[in-house]
């Protein structure tokens, strides 16, 4: 009885959390590399798979980041051509989530967790 209720409680948990109510945001600025590393991280450790859509705010953005940005599953990048400040960055993010709730992700921490293993 007790498995049988511990199963019940990870169900209940699970059927909690819906991928459609997160969006993972990320904040850059001329950060070219560690940003690669970052996303592919993200992206190799199935981090990306736990949330609707990612946004990744570019200060002074141009094709050549769109392109590269885009590479990356769910990744939409936003931004603005010249360098805003932080407050302008952060408010834009928000603003065009699409979901209720919303995680501030590190443009230069690289995901090491593998949710598969």
């Amino acid at each position: 009885q007790q498995q049988q209720q511990q199963q019940n409680e990870e169900n209940t948990a699970t059927a909690q959390y819906s991928n459609n109510q997160l969006t993972a945001l990320i904040l850059e600025y001329n950060t070219p590399k560690t940003l690669a590393n970052t996303l592919k991280s993200y992206q190799k450790n199935g981090l990306l798979d736990y949330v609707n859509e990612t946004i990744l705010y570019i200060q002074e953005i141009n094709e050549a980041k769109i392109e590269r940005a885009k590479a990356y599953k769910n990744v939409r990048p936003i931004g603005s051509v010249v360098n805003t400040k932080l407050h302008h960055g952060v408010e834009a993010l928000v603003h065009n989530a699409s979901t209720e709730y919303v995680l501030f992700l590190e443009k230069d921490w690289e995901f090491t967790f593998n949710s598969t293993s």
